[in-house]
């Protein structure tokens, strides 16, 4: 499947998700994704919403999943339009 081309920039909290996800895969040996239950412990947020912003992000081309596989998250965003974290990343 080839990834959807972007649609515009992130919004503030689809960038900071962004940030997350690379900041993660950096400091991942293994390069994998966060888990859902990063997403949930780093914003503080309910499976739901990390599945919807997921789905969003994914929506506007921004990153790509491939269903069925775990942590199999790839971000298709260009580095320079991905903010910085705004928080300490924490393991």
């Amino acid at each position: 499947m080839t990834p959807k081309p972007p649609l515009g920039v992130p919004t503030h909290q689809q960038g900071q998700f962004l940030a997350f996800i690379r900041e993660y895969m950096m400091r991942n040996h293994a390069g994998a994704a966060p888990t859902h239950t990063a997403f949930q412990k780093f914003f503080n947020l309910t499976p739901p919403s990390v599945n919807s912003m997921l789905t969003r992000l994914e929506q506007h081309g921004f990153i790509q999943r491939i269903p069925g596989q775990a942590r199999a998250i790839e971000l298709t965003l260009s580095p320079e339009l991905i903010p910085p974290l705004e928080r300490p990343f924490k393991r």
